[in-house]
């Protein structure tokens, strides 16, 4: 007598679903960083990897200490601490904007990344011997322009993933791109507290700046010795089509509809997010911290950014880009509504989880989405996206610094919070239209185009 095989019930296969899921999740969250070890064990990554880590290093010891430098050393008002921030926030937007599409017209992505390191080192110095506001304004122009190299970099890092992908390997190109961020944030986590102690030991920015062209010059020589040009084909495999991406006769692509939507929303979130410069001030003004807390707090942001950067990663090859995108503009936006609350120094550097959290998910996702947006275009996206936060960045200084000018810091913390809130509404609405457009049961990347 045979017995009927009854079906699980479909509250049965909904738990059982979840349940994968979260054993999924668990082993992500229980090895944060196995994406470095990828990246450190593969030729074409580790020099990336590498190049990033030693960036990081140079950019820890004094970029996050120059709002204060303004304020306290050159008398800089909060409007002009903005407007400082805004001109340099639109030197990165040109560099973002028309450097990664430069690249690809030449082939050559590693010569124009040589080039802005290059013109990185005047502006340095020049910002170690500036005695006034103007003659660091001028100084630190070409650095901020120069930060178009991350773009390149990092689409040719989402370029080789997707190549490999496209021959039957898994796409990893949020656990890879996340890995070169957490180079960044490992370089960045040691050297504010080196670089806050120079500052409070010598009263001036410059030992940090000066010390910072070290890892500078290292970075510089590993993108020159290790970094492959894109018109070389050394007949690896999956690799080759990646290096093959940069050509002309590759990026014929037409930027769609859905990446322009996307990129105006992320201007919309960088101008809400523009807050960023004035909480050390807030902390130093507001709440009484020393240097030296300032330091703890840029510090202790870039080790969350550190652990959690990997996670975000391996979830937005997991979850989908565009929704870790919208979950990562939320976090902030949570923040900024409780910053405005806070009352010490240390609840302000109890929230910093949230803002890492924002930042760790934003440094993958939002790049994997606007790659996935333009495929075969990745450093022009990855540009223009760069870009977008740039230009948000740039209105929203100048902003932000009248805000803080009339409402007070924790005004300019609820204005922000509002804005961020608004931009993952709408980044989340884009991302459902995105998928519905693809028909019932699609996923949200079968939503966009087709990978490489």
């Amino acid at each position: 007598m045979s017995v009927p095989i009854t079906p699980p019930s479909v509250g049965v296969s909904v738990a059982l679903l979840w349940r994968q899921r979260a054993r999924a999740l668990g082993g992500i969250v229980a090895r944060p960083f196995s994406g470095i070890p990828l990246a450190l064990g593969d030729a074409t990554y580790r020099p990336l990897f590498l190049f990033f880590l030693a960036l990081g290093s140079a950019a820890g010891l004094w970029l996050n200490f120059v709002s204060i430098w303004l304020a306290q050393n050159l008398g800089a008002t909060p409007a002009q601490v903005g407007w400082f921030f805004s001109v340099s926030f639109l030197a990165a937007a040109l560099g973002n904007f028309s450097m990664p599409m430069l690249a690809e017209r030449i082939g050559s992505r590693k010569s124009v990344a040589l080039g802005l390191m290059a013109i990185g080192v005047p502006g340095a110095i020049g910002m170690a011997f500036a005695n006034g506001y103007w003659m660091a304004l001028i100084s630190i122009t070409p650095l901020w322009f120069g930060a178009g190299l991350f773009a390149l970099l990092i689409g040719l890092a989402g370029d080789v993933a997707r190549a490999r992908a496209g021959v039957g390997e898994r796409d990893q190109s949020g656990t890879v791109i996340a890995a070169l961020q957490t180079a960044m944030a490992v370089g960045m986590t040691l050297s504010p507290l080196l670089g806050g102690w120079l500052y409070e030991q010598t009263g001036q920015l410059r030992p940090g700046v000066l010390l910072a062209l070290v890892p500078h010059l290292v970075a510089t020589w590993i993108l020159w010795r290790y970094v492959r040009e894109d018109r070389e084909d050394r007949g690896e495999g999956p690799q080759a089509p990646a290096q093959k991406r940069g050509s002309p006769s590759q990026m014929s692509g037409k930027l769609g509809l859905a990446l322009l939507t996307f990129l105006v929303l992320s201007a919309l979130f960088r101008l809400g997010d523009a807050r960023a410069p004035f909480e050390s001030l807030y902390a130093a003004q507001e709440l009484g911290a020393s240097k030296a807390q300032v330091g703890l707090l840029i510090t202790t942001l870039a080790a969350l950014q550190l652990v959690l950067t990997p996670v975000m990663g391996r979830l937005t090859d997991r979850v989908g880009a565009g929704r870790m995108t919208a979950a990562g503009i939320l976090c902030l936006s949570v923040h900024g509504f409780l910053l405005a609350g806070s009352t010490s120094y240390w609840q302000q550097l109890v929230l910093l989880v949230l803002t890492a959290a924002g930042l760790a998910i934003g440094s993958s996702a939002a790049f994997v989405y606007a790659q996935q947006l333009a495929p075969g275009r990745a450093a022009t996206a990855t540009g223009w996206l760069n870009a977008c936060f740039f230009l948000g960045l740039m209105c929203g200084s100048a902003l932000a610094g009248r805000v803080v000018e009339l409402a007070g810091f924790r005004g300019l913390f609820v204005f922000s919070g509002a804005m961020d809130l608004a931009s993952a509404a709408l980044t989340a609405a884009l991302v459902v239209i995105a998928a519905r457009s693809a028909g019932p049961g699609r996923t949200e990347s079968a939503a966009l185009p087709a990978r490489s």
